[in-house]
């Protein structure tokens, strides 16, 4: 029996030795982990830094993947860069002697390379371009061509080309280099006078988004209705309507008709196109939104900033995966928002300077919501049945002129998820009490206030472990 005790003492012994050696291999493997993940973290700080010149990165010599260089360091251009032998993008700005023919002769050593742009240098002659086998983005703004060097063709792995500002360049024949490149996803063309697009556009068949900011266009050409395009953007154009028909970029989800001559929002048009969901609008004189847009059903964000739109239609209620609005700067009231209170999937709400006086207590059925921004409006007080808006991570009040701080500060916290806060031009001397209670937020963006040097040490001692911005 004795014998029997002696050896079930043993055992255990050499299962505690065993759980005790397992849990020093568990420290040990965990402290090798953290070592690796915090090299890896400092490594990718490294990478992407971005240096200015060739002798600056060579001291890092390999962990570099991102150089720019323009005046003098893009003079100093020599074949040093081959040391940087893990370089990824590369960007030559701004120069009027610049050889960008001798450059890309060096880089094509450069097997990594990925990006290369070439900005405000212009270019008479192009050679061995085609040479630089894997490059995916090429940049190519404001460097005097008429026509596209052929040679580029020959960049079989290209993803994306920038061609603005070349306005002499010649479209056609652009979409017919351009089209036997089976890779290329995205094109900008950008400040170019452009006013319509030649039905070769259409030979770029994995196109899937085409930037057209800042040219001409007071209508979309034919051309582009027919592409298979997921975005498509017409910032800062001549469009007043869009003339859309059905079967008309088929694939589109996302529009971008900022800065252009709208007086009605276009929504019959918009909702024409199946698979579109996201739209933005800003500056765009919108003055009215007809009830059509509701007929827009997959429609997940809109951004309608800086309008004048007075009132928003009860049938956006009809909008169920809209998740994003964005109506700042408009000229809406208390009435003329009611419906939002009834889009119960958003998540995000910028209601922000218009004429709202009242914020309904109904605002307490956006459940969903995450982000709040209703600055600058007529409002003194926000409504109780806000507690209730358990989701909220980002809040921004202020600039009012009368405004309940105490009880406000009193529902934030209550909030138990808040990570953001904006409290901007309080016209408070002093923080309300009850502030210390807003335990969860990393960070409160203050600008504009009147708090002394003596109430900001206040404040910032209330919550150590939060970061305060106040200019």
């Amino acid at each position: 029996m004795l014998f029997d005790n002696i050896i079930v003492l043993l055992f255990d012994i050499i299962i505690l030795a065993r759980i005790d050696f397992y849990l020093k291999m568990k420290r040990i493997v965990l402290f090798i982990l953290f070592l690796f993940f915090l090299t890896k973290a400092i490594g990718q700080t490294v990478h992407e830094k971005d240096y200015r010149s060739v002798t600056e990165a060579i001291k890092d010599s390999d962990e570099v993947r991102k150089l720019t260089l323009s005046g003098d360091s893009l003079n100093k251009f020599s074949e040093r860069i081959l040391k940087l032998r893990n370089l990824e993008e590369i960007a030559l700005e701004s120069s009027d002697n610049f050889d960008v023919n001798y450059a890309i002769s060096i880089l094509v050593k450069l097997k990594n390379l990925k990006k290369l742009w070439i900005s405000d240098i212009k270019i008479s002659s192009f050679n061995k371009i085609g040479d630089l086998k894997n490059l995916e983005e090429l940049d190519l703004d404001n460097v005097g061509f008429m026509i596209l060097p052929a040679e580029i063709s020959n960049l079989r792995r290209l993803r994306e080309i920038n061609l603005e500002e070349n306005p002499q360049l010649n479209i056609t024949q652009v979409c017919n280099v351009l089209s036997n490149i089976q890779t290329l996803k995205v094109l900008w063309l950008g400040q170019n006078k452009l006013s319509t697009l030649p039905t070769e556009i259409t030979k770029l068949k994995s196109l899937e988004d085409l930037w057209l900011e800042e040219n001409e266009f007071s209508e979309i050409p034919a051309s582009v209705k027919k592409l298979k395009i997921k975005y498509l953007s017409f910032f800062d154009n001549k469009l007043k309507s869009l003339n859309l028909k059905k079967g008309d970029l088929r694939n589109l989800n996302n529009i971008n008709l900022c800065y252009n001559n709208f007086k009605v929002f276009p929504a019959i048009e918009l909702s024409l196109l199946p698979n579109l969901d996201t739209i933005k609008m800003w500056y765009a004189h919108v003055k009215y939104i007809p009830t059509q847009i509701a007929k827009i059903k997959k429609l997940k964000s809109l951004n309608l900033e800086n309008n004048s739109i007075a009132k928003l239609p009860t049938e956006m209620v009809k909008l169920k995966n809209l998740s994003v609005l964005e109506l700042s700067q408009n000229n809406l009231s208390t009435d003329g928002v009611k419906c939002v209170y009834k889009l119960q999937n958003l998540t995000k709400l910028d209601i922000s300077k218009n004429n709202i006086t009242k914020i309904s207590p109904e605002i307490e059925k956006l459940r969903a919501l995450k982000e709040l921004d209703i600055c600058e409006n007529p409002i003194t007080e926000i409504p109780q049945s806000c507690y209730n808006l358990q989701k909220l991570t980002k809040v921004q009040l202020g600039y009012y002129k009368r405004f309940d701080w105490a009880a406000a500060i009193s529902i934030l916290g209550k909030l138990p998820n808040l990570n953001y806060v904006g409290l901007f031009k309080m016209n408070l001397s002093k923080m309300p009490d009850g502030f210390e209670k807003l335990g969860s937020v990393r960070e409160f963006w203050m600008n504009w206030n009147i708090f002394d040097n003596q109430e900001k040490a206040r404040i910032k001692k209330m919550l150590p472990n939060a970061e305060f911005k106040f200019e």
